[in-house]
């Protein structure tokens, strides 16, 4: 058994392991469990919407700290967006 534990508020991934606390004290802490059959693969990424674990995008040919970075995309400022963009627009040119 593979156990996930996230914050109740925003399904934000706490932890994961074979071993967990009681569901009392995990909801002491304002947290809960998920039981999994087996370890997630690496293949997959917590989403904290939906409380599951979902494949990750890969783009071909970027480094994992790049589609880690394209992942945060949403936490990005206007300005990060923007610089993104003149990138990859002269990396087309």
């Amino acid at each position: 058994m593979w156990f996930v534990i996230y914050e109740i508020a925003t399904g934000k991934l706490v932890s994961s392991g074979t071993v967990t606390s009681t569901d009392a004290e995990l909801l002491r802490k304002g947290l809960a469990k998920i039981e999994l059959q087996e370890k997630p693969s690496d293949q997959l990424v917590w989403d904290e919407s939906s409380k599951t674990f979902i494949v990750r995008e890969v783009i071909k040919g970027s480094t994992e700290l790049e589609r880690d970075r394209l992942l945060a995309i949403k936490d990005w400022s206007s300005t990060e967006v923007g610089e993104a963009v003149r990138l990859l627009i002269n990396i087309k040119a």
